[in-house]
């Protein structure tokens, strides 16, 4: 199977290939190299076992269209397009008693899956909330919320949510007493 990666400009990015479980559950097979790609950003896995593939990128949650692999199959391909992804930056407010490390960063959209994923160097994927700033990844080609969550907490109807498509700074959350 061929797999082809559109790197952001940045270069941020952990992209593995997956493959579904029995139990329907996706695991690591392996890193997708970035570096050292051949032609055009593509890089062959021979030898694969039988079962259904995707790709996915641990910073942003981006995933690829799936594909099932089958004995003497060719002509397989995955893509993903990491192109447009890129950071959102913001500031974020909380009521006085409220912790910042008490909150958390949720980032839902079509196609993203975000899961506890650790990078090579040992940080976990950023989507947390450090002091009154957050910073989340997102693909860049697709509707993403960015919220917060707390539990004691509720978010501002004006500026508890951001909905957004491509990467962008200067963002603001709010988080209110329930």
């Amino acid at each position: 199977m061929t797999v082809r990666l559109l790197p952001p400009s940045d270069g941020v990015c952990s992209v593995r290939l997956e493959r579904r479980t029995p139990d329907a559950k996706w695991s690591a097979v392996e890193l997708v190299p970035v570096r050292g790609f051949d032609d055009g950003f593509s890089h062959a896995f021979e030898g694969l076992a039988s079962g259904t593939y995707r790709l996915h990128d641990a910073y942003c949650g981006a995933l690829s269209e799936s594909t099932e692999v089958r004995a003497r199959a060719s002509g397989l391909g995955l893509v993903l397009d990491l192109s447009r992804a890129g950071w959102v930056e913001g500031s974020l407010e909380v009521p006085e008693g409220v912790a910042s490390d008490e909150v958390a960063l949720v980032v839902t959209g079509r196609g993203l899956a975000f899961d506890d994923v650790v990078y090579a160097d040992g940080d976990r994927i950023p989507r947390t909330v450090r002091g009154s700033a957050f910073r989340p990844r997102i693909p860049g080609d697709r509707d993403v919320l960015v919220a917060v969550q707390h539990p004691r907490c509720k978010p501002d109807p004006r500026d508890g949510v951001l909905r957004l498509v491509a990467p962008s700074s200067g963002h603001r959350l709010r988080l209110l007493w329930k």
